[in-house]
């Protein structure tokens, strides 16, 4: 999951309860520019915000330490930890150098969207303090 797609992680987990599936992802943290952690902090709580809606549904689910995170009757603590870990990376402090990475997000995305018809202010509009800030 990166700083583009976190915000829309919670429709696919609440998929994957519904259909008693497991999902696996890591984070991603290279390029700096899309690690979720320099999310401006009003996106981080817009999106925290879903992820505490969701996180109701699962208060009966207990993480365990030890468990197959492939067994598909493990799917409500996969969810749940995958919850647990977005909700914490969103109640980080915002990077010092996030200025400098949302500068390379917008040249990035501009790149992105050449190259496949996409409008990053479309699909993520509330990104738009960055797109307005580096002339997206």
């Amino acid at each position: 999951m990166s700083l583009l797609t976190i915000g829309y992680l919670p429709d696919l987990l609440q998929y994957c309860l519904d259909k008693q599936l497991v999902i696996k992802s890591l984070i991603v943290t290279d390029p700096e520019f899309l690690d979720p952690k320099i999310l401006p902090q009003a996106v981080k709580d817009q999106y925290l915000k879903k992820y505490q809606s969701l996180s109701q549904q699962l208060l009966e689910v207990q993480l365990v330490n030890d468990y197959n995170a492939s067994d598909p009757n493990n799917h409500a603590i996969v969810v749940k930890e995958h919850i647990e870990m977005c909700m914490n990376i969103l109640s980080t402090a915002t990077a010092d150098d996030a200025q400098q990475q949302y500068q390379a997000l917008a040249k990035h995305c501009q790149k992105w969207d050449q190259i496949y018809g996409y409008d990053a202010r479309k699909l993520y509009p509330e990104l738009s303090m960055i797109w307005d800030q580096y002339d997206y």
